[in-house]
């Protein structure tokens, strides 16, 4: 029990409460009792019908007959403390709802949880889905209904328009602030930074520099959720923000978890932890280039950052599962609740502009120096992984409610890191993922390479007329034009990507792209089809055999074949 949060016996505080009582409930007062069969959803629905009506005070402890009988859970250890009360509420209201947990004692010795909630400025539910507001009964008693849905809309501007980490708690003060690990913080941060102005900023008092970055109320000095997620006291995120744990897990070749670690903490100070873990800075390849010695990690720095920051960012504070890290043998996998911001679709990742879900978290972290200053960290991502020729990052396991994306490890593609070595001075990420894409898929129409870069044709245009002019690319002649990499880059791919030995669906595959190219172009000689699709001569001979013998296309010569026409 938290004995300073209990206030004692006839104080005004206390007097007041108890006129509250004795007046009994009403629309904006409610009582519960928490013995026997009780559950803490009935908090949750109380609150939240009050909220979305006017607002009022929830007595727990207190019988329907104003009998107070003082709270069962707390008296039993279940509620521990009124800050882990208001951090359960606000982990089980969607908006979060921030109210103001006291603990009272009356006469009788018995101690009731007082709970103040505010009238919420939008529509609030339970986490469940619940929408309730408060009413009169026919016979006058205050009842919780369920809205109705033109209730439920006209509360309701538009999801996500909200700011969770903008939200200041009821509770919170300096106090609960680690302010000497704002000062280190800022001290590294200093360091940094080239012009004067913005330096000075760093080098004032910590709870100068708090306000400056919009972390503290102007009125009266309280943090907001996003200054207690980067620099809150251990013991004051455990009691307010349960949720906000990262957790880290190793999996073994068989997918046995070989490590699995919470990490709790502020952000300012886990956040450089998790990107220094050793299993994350496992290097792939190591080659020579022209006399220097090229490193290659297996998940560049660049990549797991950002990756690491979006999913810390963009996460839905007000769900219960924590953020996932999760290693496998040649793969890493960062997961956080709550789907992609309103507008963000899985084929606009490179191209929507940056819509964070807290934004005040997000500008925060920017000042610090967390994450990329431009607010374009999915493009490191992106490039990190394209730049050493392995596969695009992969968001297709996100949902409703979730977003989790995968970046391949394992071998770098040693013949792409060369060709970019040698070919391409500072690319810009759409000019590395269009590179990518023809070195491992051989050529691509021009609707195919503006889904690449998920940018308009017109802009996609732009980008491979560049390519064109420094030699790197070039366009066929076909009825329908594709592009390739152009003469000894496009030999390397083929060679790179040609399979030794191909699989019945690789067989039918390939089997599909000799008769597209034919259609593209007919006649067509042994040799072009096979460079085309990327197989050697003979594996794209045997399979043009198969298909003649299947009647889809005619042999002119021993080197020469068309499609057949119906």
């Amino acid at each position: 029990m938290d004995e300073q949060q209990t206030l004692p016996l006839f104080e005004p505080e206390n007097q007041y409460l108890r006129g509250l009582i004795n007046r009994g409930e009403n629309v904006e007062i409610e009582f519960k009792d928490d013995h026997g069969d009780f559950s803490d959803s009935h908090i949750y629905e109380s609150i939240v019908a009050m909220t979305n009506t006017a607002g009022g005070v929830l007595f727990v402890g207190v019988t329907d007959k104003m009998e107070i009988t003082g709270s069962h859970r707390f008296a039993t250890g279940m509620w521990k403390s009124t800050d882990s009360i208001a951090g359960m509420i606000m982990a089980n209201t969607v908006p979060p709802c921030a109210t103001a947990v006291s603990v009272v004692q009356f006469e009788n010795e018995k101690n009731v949880i007082v709970i103040k909630i505010p009238k919420a400025p939008t529509t609030t539910g339970t986490s469940r889905g619940k929408f309730l507001k408060r009413t009169i009964d026919a016979k006058g008693r205050p009842q919780n209904i369920p809205m109705s849905a033109d209730d439920i809309i006209s509360g309701v501007s538009r999801i996500g328009v909200q700011d969770f980490s903008a939200t200041f708690l009821a509770d919170a003060s300096l106090e609960d602030l680690n302010l000497d690990l704002v000062a280190e913080t800022a001290k590294r941060r200093s360091t940094q930074i080239v012009e004067p102005f913005r330096k000075d900023l760093f080098l004032q008092a910590p709870r100068q520099i708090l306000s400056a970055v919009g972390l503290l109320s102007p009125q009266d000095a309280k943090p907001n959720i996003a200054a207690l997620l980067l620099f809150g006291k251990n013991e004051q995120l455990r009691n307010k923000l349960p949720n906000h744990e990262i957790q880290y897990q190793i999996f073994g070749p068989r997918g046995e978890i070989l490590k699995n670690i919470s990490h709790s903490g502020p952000i300012a100070t886990i956040f450089p932890k998790l990107l220094e873990l050793s299993e994350l800075l496992r290097i792939s390849d190591e080659f020579r280039f022209r006399g220097a010695n090229v490193v290659i990690p297996e998940y560049p720095e660049d990549s797991r950052r950002e990756a690491l920051a979006n999913a810390i960012v963009h996460r839905d504070y007000t769900l219960q599962p924590s953020i996932q890290i999760q290693l496998f043998d040649r793969e890493l996998i960062i997961t956080n609740p709550g789907p992609f911001p309103a507008g963000v679709t899985l084929s606009n990742l490179l191209s929507v502009a940056p819509t964070p879900r807290n934004r005040r978290l997000t500008e925060a972290m920017r000042e610090f120096g967390f994450v990329e200053s431009s607010g374009r960290g999915i493009d490191y991502i992106f490039q990190g992984q394209a730049k050493f020729g392995r596969p695009a990052p992969d968001y297709s396991g996100s949902d409703n409610y979730r977003v989790s994306v995968r970046l391949a490890g394992g071998k770098a593609n040693l013949d792409f890191c060369r060709f970019v070595l040698s070919s391409v001075e500072n690319p810009s990420v759409s000019e590395l993922l269009i590179l990518n894409a023809l070195f491992f898929r051989r050529n691509l129409t021009l609707e195919q390479v503006a889904s690449v870069v998920q940018r308009p044709v017109t802009v996609t245009q732009e980008i491979l007329s560049k390519l064109r002019e420094d030699k790197l690319i070039e366009i066929t002649s076909d009825r329908t034009p594709s592009y390739l990499l152009k003469g000894s880059a496009n030999h390397n791919a083929m060679k790179a990507v040609k399979p030794v030995r191909l699989t019945q669906n690789q067989i039918e595959q390939f089997k599909q792209d000799l008769i597209k190219e034919l259609q593209r172009e007919s006649p067509s000689s042994l040799s072009a089809l096979a460079d085309r699709v990327g197989l050697s001569p003979s594996q794209a001979r045997r399979l043009l055999i198969q298909l003649r013998t299947e009647g889809k296309i005619t042999m002119l010569s021993a080197k020469k074949w068309k499609i057949q026409k119906e």
